[in-house]
């Protein structure tokens, strides 16, 4: 027999198994690996699906410049005739127009530049005001 006082757990017949740390942390590492690949993933796809509708956007935008450009070429085509001087002078005898004499001719002035500041001055009462001010 023992002659000391046993401290502690009791000894018991059965052997218990301790689990260890290890298992858990395992799973924690592999949680957080498939978490983080998973962040990768879908940060590819984002960028790839914004790409991908970034393109079609310029495609789309292509496209209405082109339509528009193949709009304006006839306009300016037209405008290019009928502008032009001959043609005008043409129409414009037959209307019985002449060109203006130096007498009908106007230029514009030069935009005159504003006052660098207002002039200040005092205001003096005049006697018609004191008068009013006295009969009240």
């Amino acid at each position: 027999m023992k002659d000391y006082p046993s401290f502690g757990r009791p000894t018991s017949s059965r052997l218990v198994r301790k689990s260890s740390g290890t298992r858990k942390r395992g799973s924690l590492r592999m949680l957080l690996a498939w978490a983080l690949l998973f962040g990768v993933a879908f940060y590819f796809v984002q960028q790839r699906v914004e790409f991908i509708r970034t393109e079609r956007r310029i495609k789309t935008l292509m496209k209405e410049k082109q339509k528009l450009l193949a709009e304006i070429l006839p306009l300016k085509l037209e405008e290019t005739y009928l502008t032009r001087i001959s043609r005008v002078e043409a129409r414009a005898t037959v209307m019985g127009l002449e060109r203006p004499g130096e007498w009908q001719k106007f230029t514009l002035a030069p935009p005159v530049p504003p006052a660098a500041a207002p002039v200040e001055a005092e205001l003096l009462e005049t006697p018609a005001d004191t008068s009013a001010a006295a009969e009240e």
